[in-house]
């Protein structure tokens, strides 16, 4: 199953202090759903843990997260790999900043996911919690930028 998100909020902070931000990788995984911590191996390569709600379930979940294709505060590429019990995905976001002014910055971000062995009556649910928890995680991260400066 391939899903495909993508959103642009505007963010009332410089290029660079949302650049900074979004290269940290325990104030971006803040944002996630379920944050417990995060493993980091080297710069631009992590892992997440976190726990998914998933109606009456919570799913501890593994995120091994590599960020690359990077042009200093302009884009880079967040490649994921998540494992839960009986379950797998990926994930890659593009991200790219932009200017709006000296004090503002617009993020886009194109998010897909790709899933595996889902049963047809998980799909609709699968998507739709897709969609919400990666518009969730992006609308926050800009909110805890703005409030961090």
């Amino acid at each position: 199953m391939l899903l495909s998100y993508a959103g642009t909020p505007t963010i009332r902070v410089p290029v660079a202090t949302v650049w900074t931000r979004l290269l940290d990788p325990v104030f971006v995984n803040r944002s996630a759903p379920g944050f417990q911590r995060v493993e980091v191996r080297s710069a631009g390569d992590y892992t997440v843990l976190c726990e998914v709600q998933a109606g009456f379930f919570t799913v501890p979940f593994r995120l091994d997260i590599l960020v690359d294709d990077v042009v200093e505060h302009e884009r880079c590429r967040i490649r994921a790999t998540g494992t839960a019990k009986d379950f797998a995905m990926t994930m890659e976001s593009a991200v790219r900043l932009s200017p709006l002014d000296d004090a503002t910055t617009s993020l886009g971000w194109q998010a897909t996911i790709t899933m595996a062995d889902l049963p047809p009556f998980a799909r609709p649910l699968v998507e739709t919690a897709g969609r919400l928890l990666t518009e969730k995680f992006w609308e926050d991260f800009a909110t805890r930028v703005e409030a961090a400066r």
